[in-house]
């Protein structure tokens, strides 16, 4: 079965709930007090599916997950604002999240 497949529930983008999926960052993303909130099938030119995890602390500020090639890479966003962040390696996502989240909780 393709992991196309296997989302459950999808909108009309195909988002929705990608059961048994375990982004490299997802405990750092879970400690720092975000929650899954869908996954976002991509089409690749190759023919392959990329799948874009997200996790959001409220309705402002979310954070993505992706396996490119074999490496994880996250971004974070804050809606409306434009601003964006991308890196790759959980210690870097850690400490981004440490400062990101003390202001996102404040300003929510």
């Amino acid at each position: 079965m393709s992991a196309a497949k296997e989302i459950q529930n999808p909108n009309s983008s195909g988002q929705g709930f990608y059961p048994g999926f375990a982004p490299k960052h997802h405990d750092t993303l879970i400690a720092a007090g975000l929650t899954y909130s869908h996954t976002t099938p991509i089409a690749m030119l190759d023919g392959s599916t990329l799948h874009h995890h997200t996790y959001r602390l409220n309705r402002k500020f979310s954070v993505s997950v992706w396996l490119r090639g074999e490496r994880w890479i996250w971004a974070g966003s804050v809606a409306a604002s434009g601003s964006h962040y991308q890196g790759r390696g959980d210690a870097s996502l850690a400490k981004y999240l440490k400062g990101a989240v003390r202001r996102h909780k404040l300003s929510s």
